[in-house]
């Protein structure tokens, strides 16, 4: 440790896990102890810490919190599992979400919590820019107990590259062009997952040569089944847009390949193409605004339409910086005004019908 106090913390995942089962094994430290010391090192993690960084939160040195993590710990760990306690109060407090909860965003959250709970592969599929990933996420920041994990699927991708992805996802290193090895070292690190969660799965669909979607839809199938084989199943959610509901259809491509999924009891979720009224009235409310009539309304369905939720957001933002600009409390006079003003500013060609169209 010494001349490397500043160097990122790079200790892997399943590593810990090792670790924190020695010590709940030997007695040394509890199951709930052990939570708390994985969830230190996630938030570590995930912010790029340094080893120096975790010290000052522990008040210890760089290399006793180094050996917090690798079991060589001197003294008593309790002391220090307070102090995360503690520390990992403020930080719930502190980062307390302003997510708006739609009609939308409760499906999904029931949806993680059947999949979760019935140990089951779920597909849950939409259109973009209904709230997918937003919703997913949340359900990830309520787990309260660090056991829900969210995988990105990169564009175009290989199975090296999907592997890669889980393996960064879970703080392994996954830089290895091995890929036996990336499989067993997450293999060995889902056992701290009740829900994985694989976010733009169509992305293995768009760009992929179809013999390389077959290898990564297969080896998604597998880890699943290894889990199974081993008496520890994991929930598995594969989030997708329309892409993957038209191939596992029966005249779909993949259609066989995706059917061993449905023989393992997938639960499904097929979410409405356009985002229901009920959402955008709930995110008015958050707003402090009344449901919409006339104009407003007519706008508001016609953003669902043409772009889903997100940019009916995005003007309802601009919106409220209007109204505050004009020291006036937000009405729907504002969320018309921006839209105009969005609208003008907006290039149109029209040869090319590339037109922001008018509500009027």
């Amino acid at each position: 440790m010494k001349n490397k106090e500043h160097a990122t913390i790079r200790i892997a995942a399943d590593r810990l896990r090792k670790t924190l089962n020695s010590l709940e094994a030997s007695g040394k430290i509890t199951a709930i102890q052990a939570q708390e010391i994985r969830w230190f090192y996630i938030h570590a993690r995930d912010n790029k810490w340094t080893w120096e960084q975790a010290a000052a939160v522990l008040s210890v040195t760089p290399i006793a919190a180094a050996s917090l993590f690798d079991g060589r710990f001197v003294g008593e760990y309790s002391a220090c599992v307070d102090i995360i306690k503690e520390y990992h109060a403020r930080i719930n407090a502190e980062n307390a979400s302003d997510y708006i909860e739609t009609p939308t965003w409760h499906k999904i959250d029931d949806f993680c919590y059947a999949v979760r709970s019935m140990r089951s592969p779920g597909f849950l599929i939409s259109a973009s820019q209904i709230g997918k990933t937003a919703g997913l996420v949340e359900v990830k920041r309520r787990d309260t107990t660090d056991s829900t994990l969210i995988v990105r699927c990169p564009a175009a991708p290989s199975l090296l590259a999907v592997y890669a992805e889980i393996a960064r996802a879970m703080h392994i290193p996954y830089r290895s062009k091995d890929l036996i090895n990336l499989r067993y070292r997450i293999l060995d690190a889902l056992d701290d997952y009740d829900l994985v969660i694989f976010d733009e799965l169509h992305q293995a669909f768009l760009g992929t040569r179809r013999a390389i979607t077959i290898r990564i839809i297969e080896s998604l199938r597998a880890l699943f089944d290894y889990k199974s084989l081993e008496g520890r199943q994991t929930g598995m959610l594969f989030s997708a847009t329309e892409v993957l509901d038209d191939e596992m259809g029966e005249n779909g491509s993949m259609h066989l390949i995706l059917d061993q999924f449905r023989r393992r009891g997938i639960l499904r979720l097929l979410l409405p193409p356009v985002p229901p009224l009920e959402d955008a009235h709930a995110i008015a409310k958050s707003f402090g605004l009344s449901q919409p009539k006339g104009e407003a309304l007519k706008l508001i369905n016609f953003m669902l339409r043409d772009s889903g939720i997100g940019q009916y957001i995005h003007y309802l933002r601009s919106a409220e910086i209007m109204a505050a600009g004009d020291s006036e409390k937000l009405n729907w006079d504002h969320y018309l005004a921006a839209y105009d003003i969005i609208n003008e500013m907006s290039w149109i060609d029209p040869e090319a019908n590339v037109i922001i169209k008018k509500r009027r």
